[in-house]
């Protein structure tokens, strides 16, 4: 039986769904552990009483407010009801093999123990369903799809009740406090085992906001401090340094191969290197610099000269390929076409250095053929990966027919809006709705190369209400990036401001006397909600397909979040579909996996239309989804 404790940070945003699913993977164990939550961050007392968790509000902090390790490690064996604990950090994911893995250690080693392993990265931004099969689907993605961490980085320690006292206060969340767990069980005479290769611990993918960036973790104040309780060099372990590993059966032996060899060797060398610490800060400041003032070119798109960008154009067109079609589990910027990736990103790569003016043209879905600036987010995906959100992209050619009228809303450089311009035909109309000057002009490129004559473009913002804005102009490798709010990426450079008209969807399909829309597609990085309640008669009236990006970071940053969207929608009930990664189809599903921002928002009444033509999978009555 198994105790385990942690702290949590304000259930906000993606930290909300994050904890949420960690913590419920912990409660599905078996035998179910009892868990402990030290701390009292808006929204814990609410999880826990959901839950049935322990909650123990008062926890000791540094002058800073930080949480102290060595406090909550005396409190939670104090209150541990097994014999067994498990320290872990609040965003960590536990599958069922954990209850095995603590067996065999306490089966073997009995009273002195440590068992630590690496963790997985994996992008997970949407609560999961913990259907059957859930830990079985969720384990394939990490290991097909995350990405193995280095052996330093720490998130969970599995140790007999008892084991640790007295620990110095360290601030959790901060570098070094860890690496010093590991060397202090080895200190103390117990046996540190390595459970990487049958522990499958799976950390969701976040930023350092909560903790004032990156910088802060590693070399702020706490950190320091840190550093200083440490003392010695030799106290940094990791997990290579563990004496026992599980092998990939499940059983327990002398931890051997190059991975643990050469643990000492690299801390010795970096022990011996450390007279050139000093420098190589001034090389990274200098690199950080440098950096800095390219960042400031590319944004500013300061020419190259115009040989240079005819060559790389030339050299990356013959690689210009795509492919069409649905990619279950597709997540952003995946190579979806191996052949020659390498190449072609290495092309990206000359393009993004340089900021190109000139474009690639792409030959897309349904043959269209489409401009690409090399070094940008959508060439990212569509040149080098072979495919730009194919399921949304998919779903959203499927959905349109002859004569339709459709919405882009950020229309950005225009790929959905050529779509949907040869989808409609010349019986259908289109509006192409983007306000950055920048993204307009390449998207009146792409309009012109494929002679989409039955698309208007609108330069306007859609908002809640009529007037002007400012809107924040990202770099130019992150276009899309473009939003009234704080660019929700720490790597969106600013490039500039503009000030645009808004309007709403409602006077905007007014001006221009439309008495029809079938699908709208909005991408507006935060605006969705101000969008709506500008739409409300069109809403009401005319009853559109929606196809949206359900961000919370992007909503909250302009005030709003993602549960007051879906309650936007649901009051002019729309059921809200998300994309299944099994199969690419939105899906009302319960028991489907869902690791996508974009959702369809559908029409009550229209669900069944949708589900006969094979557009979505309908799990229940459209009374009842």
């Amino acid at each position: 039986m198994l105790t385990i404790f942690s702290t949590c940070r304000r259930f906000e945003g993606i930290f909300g769904t994050i904890q949420t699913n960690a913590l419920e993977s912990w409660t599905r164990l078996e035998p179910r552990p009892q868990i402990i939550i030290l701390g009292d961050d808006a929204g814990t007392a609410e999880i826990c009483e959901e839950l049935g968790l322990t909650h123990v509000p008062a926890v000791a902090t540094s002058d800073l407010g930080t949480p102290l390790v060595s406090d909550m490690f005396a409190r939670a064996q104090e209150l541990a009801e097994f014999d067994t604990c498990c320290f872990i950090n609040s965003d960590i994911i536990l599958l069922p093999e954990t209850g095995a893995v603590v067996e065999s250690a306490r089966a073997r080693f009995g009273s002195q123990y440590l068992v630590v392993g690496q963790r997985h990265d994996l992008a997970i931004t949407t609560v999961l369903p913990f259907e059957d099969g859930w830990a079985d689907e969720l384990r394939d993605r990490a290991r097909q799809r995350g990405k193995l961490r280095s052996e330093i980085l720490l998130d969970y320690f599995i140790f007999p009740t008892g084991q640790f006292k007295d620990l110095p206060p360290f601030a959790i969340g901060r570098s070094a406090y860890d690496n010093w767990i590991v060397w202090h069980a080895g200190d103390i005479g117990a046996a540190v085992i390595d459970a990487t290769r049958v522990l499958t611990v799976i950390h969701q993918n976040h930023d350092y906001s909560h903790a004032g960036g990156m910088a802060a973790v590693w070399e702020g104040p706490e950190a320091r401090r840190a550093h200083e309780m440490i003392g010695h060099w030799s106290r940094y372990h990791a997990v290579a340094h563990a004496r026992f590993m599980f092998t990939d059966a499940g059983q327990i032996t002398p931890a051997r191969g190059m991975k643990y060899r050469m643990a000492r060797p690299r801390r010795v060398a970096s022990h011996a290197l450390r007279f050139t610490r000093p420098w190589r800060r001034r090389l990274t400041d200098f690199r950080q610099t440098a950096w800095s003032r390219v960042r400031r070119r590319l944004a500013l798109q300061v020419p190259v000269p115009s040989f240079f960008s005819k060559a790389v154009v030339v050299a990356a067109g013959p690689l210009a390929s795509t492919r069409a079609g649905r990619v279950p589990g597709y997540v952003f910027g995946q190579v979806v076409m191996p052949s020659r990736a390498r190449l072609r990103l290495g092309i990206w790569a000359i393009g993004r250095f340089a900021v190109l003016d000139r474009p690639v043209v792409v030959t897309w879905t349904e043959g269209l053929r489409v401009n690409c600036w090399l070094g940008n987010d959508t060439s990212r995906c569509l040149y080098v990966g072979g495919a730009f959100e194919p399921n949304e992209v998919a779903f959203f050619a499927e959905t349109l027919d002859a004569g339709m009228h459709v919405v882009d809303a950020g229309a950005n450089e225009g790929l959905y809006s050529t779509l949907a311009s040869r989808r409609v035909g010349s019986g259908g109309r289109v509006l192409a709705i983007e306000p950055s000057s920048r993204e307009r002009r390449r998207l009146v490129e792409n309009l012109d190369r494929n002679a989409c004559s039955n698309v208007e473009v609108v330069p306007v913002a859609l908002a809640d209400v009529a007037g002007e804005s400012v809107l924040h102009v990202a770099d130019a490798h992150h276009g899309g990036q473009n939003t009234f709010g704080d660019f929700v990426y720490e790597a969106v450079g600013h490039a500039a401001d503009e000030t645009v008209t808004t309007l709403t969807l409602d006077e905007v399909l007014a001006e221009r006397g439309w008495e029809r829309l079938d699908v709208m597609k909005a991408d507006v990085e935060g605006a969705e909600v101000r969008l709506l309640d500008g739409a409300s008669d069109t809403l009401r009236r005319l009853r559109p397909v929606l196809l949206l990006e359900s961000q919370d970071d992007s909503l909250r940053l302009q005030g709003s979040s993602l549960s007051e969207l879906f309650e936007r929608l649901a009051a002019h009930d729309y059921a809200i579909l998300p994309f299944d990664d099994a199969t690419g189809r939105p899906t009302t599903l319960r028991s489907a996996t869902v690791d996508d921002p974009n959702i369809v928002a559908c029409p009550r009444e229209q669900l069944g239309r949708l589900a006969e033509r094979g557009l979505i999978d309908l799990a229940v009555l459209p009374a009842e989804s």
